[in-house]
């Protein structure tokens, strides 16, 4: 994967879209859509900004406080066509906007991100 060179503002963080696979030493996430009453993301932050948040922190954030964001810079440099940028599920989303989080950082090898 290409490194990413998108930084948020202030009090932002950019989260990628997780989906759960089944592993024997990772935790049970129920990825994307959870039927609370509110349709909630989980995604890992990938950048965390100026916040509190860690690198690979799993968070839930409202689908309708996000904006997805492609990106445009790796295909500008030549290093992915916009295909691949577009699906890389990446969305920026305000500190306030985070319904919930998990306290502790987990290693990401057993998610992945979601499949187009």
């Amino acid at each position: 994967m290409k490194k990413l060179k998108i930084i948020p503002n202030t009090e932002r963080v950019l989260v990628r879209l997780l989906q759960a696979i089944p592993t024997e030493n990772a935790p049970v996430l129920i990825p994307g859509q959870l039927k609370a009453g509110e349709n909630l993301l989980c995604g890992a932050i990938i950048h965390p900004g100026t916040t509190k948040f860690k690198k690979n922190q799993v968070v839930y954030y409202s689908e309708y406080s996000a904006a997805a964001v492609a990106n445009i810079g790796a295909v500008l440099r030549g290093e992915s066509t916009m295909g691949e940028a577009i699906q890389e599920k990446l969305y920026v989303v305000a500190v306030d906007d985070i319904m919930a989080y998990e306290e502790k950082v987990f290693p990401l090898g057993g998610l992945r991100k979601e499949k187009v």
